[in-house]
């Protein structure tokens, strides 16, 4: 037996009953929000595996929910003896969707006859291999592992993949117009991975992936800064002038830089020289980032190794690690600094915090 159930947008989808008739509900959700273009909400991340779904059904799993209602495309393992699918997804206020995806060695297309689902936005993807992709009837288009490749999926496109991963986000074509109006004209879009500002884009969207917004304010906010980053990546292949860059992609790039500094806290090395040299750009644009938001590298650096070291203090015992000890595995090379910039902090010594957090338990 068949289910249907329809979705905004116009679209239809439908599924073989039970045994993964769960899967419906979040799929139908999730399409719910990324087809309507105009909604204001924001889903948490969702998941999806034929892990879930018995072997003899994951062809039609495949087929039915992961290409033509989730994708839109139709998909053709080369061997339907192995087939497995891993998907991870969420969508931003605006109607973009954000995720990552794991596949076998597959043949895949856009067909005209998919094209009357409704969708005219672009799919970004970022594939871990080389492959070619021939779009709206022309000749066919290598794109090496890490390129960044644009389709408009109101044009047919087919494509064949080796088992690989793949980043992807779907564009709205009016949002991505405004950036660059060039666009519009292109039935797609191929950035190499070694155009400037590229990597800095997909890094952006794997660290979103990696640590969803929290809300719905940071969500749209994290929104605005993708579509800045893939309209300046587009660079002068598509552009004439830069797009309206400027201090949204300094935020998106601020952003790496704080989670790339969250991650490296208790090296006591870490120097805004050596957070540029990872970032690939100078000090000094470091430093001017930090003081558009009102403070400087070093006092965001130290207020984020303090609250680590009191979150330890609260926590752990007296009989644990000395105070000198997790000063330092918190990036303090030296004990008296610590104490010092701690009280000044938190009006009291590390002692006393530490006592506090004891007498809580």
């Amino acid at each position: 037996m068949r289910h249907e159930f329809a979705i905004p947008g116009g679209v239809r989808a439908s599924a073989v009953d039970p045994p993964y008739s769960n899967v419906i509900t979040w799929v139908g959700f999730f399409l719910a929000l990324t087809v309507s273009r105009d909604h204001p909400a924001f889903a948490p991340m969702l998941r999806l595996s034929t892990n879930d779904v018995p072997r003899h059904q994951r062809m039609a799993f495949v087929h039915d929910f992961v290409a033509r209602y989730f994708a839109g495309l139709e998909l053709a393992p080369f061997d339907v003896d192995d087939i497995y699918v891993e998907m991870a997804a969420y969508a931003l206020p605006g109607g973009m969707a954000l995720g990552a995806c794991q596949y076998p060695s597959m043949r895949g297309a856009r067909s005209k006859r998919l094209l009357g689902d409704g969708r005219d936005g672009y799919l970004l993807t970022v594939h871990g291999c080389d492959h070619e992709v021939a779009v709206d009837g022309r000749p066919p288009v290598k794109v090496t592992a890490g390129d960044i490749l644009i389709i408009n999926q109101a044009v047919p496109f087919t494509f064949e993949l080796a088992a690989t991963t793949v980043t992807g986000m779907t564009l709205t074509p009016g949002r991505l117009g405004n950036l660059v109006p060039r666009t519009e004209s292109q039935p797609y879009l191929h950035i190499p991975r070694t155009a400037p500002e590229a990597a800095l884009a997909i890094g952006y969207a794997n660290l979103l992936r990696a640590n969803p917004p929290a809300n719905a304010r940071a969500a749209s906010l994290a929104e605005d800064h993708l579509y800045d980053l893939v309209a300046l990546s587009l660079g002068s292949q598509y552009v004439d002038t830069d797009p309206r860059g400027g201090a949204s992609v300094g935020s998106a790039r601020l952003q790496l830089i704080r989670q790339d500094i969250e991650v490296r806290l208790r090296d006591p090395d870490l120097s805004v020289n050596t957070i540029a040299r990872r970032h690939g750009v100078t000090a000094r644009y470091v430093q001017l980032l930090f003081e558009r938001e009102g403070m400087t590298f070093s006092t965001f650096l130290r207020e984020r190794r303090l609250a680590l070291a009191y979150s330890r203090l609260r926590r752990e015992p007296a009989g644990g690690n000395s105070i000198a000890t997790i000063a330092y595995d918190c990036g303090f090379p030296d004990l008296s600094g610590f104490n010092k910039a701690f009280r000044k902090r938190y009006d009291a010594t590390p002692s006393d915090v530490r006592a506090a957090g004891a007498r809580a338990v």
